[in-house]
């Protein structure tokens, strides 16, 4: 049986054959499926989606490219929180190197960079006290130093924050 996945477009993705999917990787099915995958596991206030968080990363980093398509990855191996992923050795390989893949794709240069980890951080942080009950307060590794960026999250629907991506990413390639 093909260990394949079938993206919103209709290709095969295969994810644990990283270099088979090099000539599969397509923005739309990035966008619609990353508009559908909820952050925090879904534990959050409200529906808040990987698609929405990567457009407001975009607009603090030099580099806009790499902040819109810094989780790219998740759209074929999904978002799994924070704390798991990092005992998932073997996941953690395969999405960095899928993501090196999708950003060799897009022909972006200069990739995970150390101002993406701090801006994906800071988000992290804004969006944690906008998202989450108060009171508790987990752990944020590297990122308690940081300080809340002025984002305006709105908890898109799954097709606004589609749309929204899809545009920021033809507006940052001048297409």
């Amino acid at each position: 049986m093909d260990s394949c996945i079938q993206t919103y477009t209709g290709l095969k993705f295969w994810p644990l054959e990283i270099e088979r999917n090099i000539n599969n990787i397509c923005i739309e099915d990035i966008a619609h499926a990353l508009s559908m995958i909820c952050r925090f596991g879904g534990h959050c206030n409200n529906f808040y989606s990987v698609a929405e968080h990567s457009y407001h990363v975009s607009f603090f980093c030099n580099n806009q490219l790499e902040g819109l398509l810094h989780d790219a990855a998740e759209a074929y191996l999904f978002d799994i929180p924070k704390p798991l992923k990092q005992k998932l050795e073997n996941f953690v390989l395969y999405e960095f190197q899928l993501q090196k893949i999708i950003y060799n794709y897009f022909n972006v240069k200069k990739y995970f960079s150390k101002q993406l980890e701090n801006i994906d951080g800071a988000i992290l942080k804004t969006e944690r006290n906008y998202l989450m009950r108060k009171g508790f307060y987990w752990s944020l590794d590297n990122f308690n130093n940081q300080s809340f960026l002025d984002v305006n999250i709105e908890c898109w629907s799954p097709e606004i924050a589609e749309k929204k991506f899809l545009d920021r990413f033809y507006d940052i390639k001048g297409e």
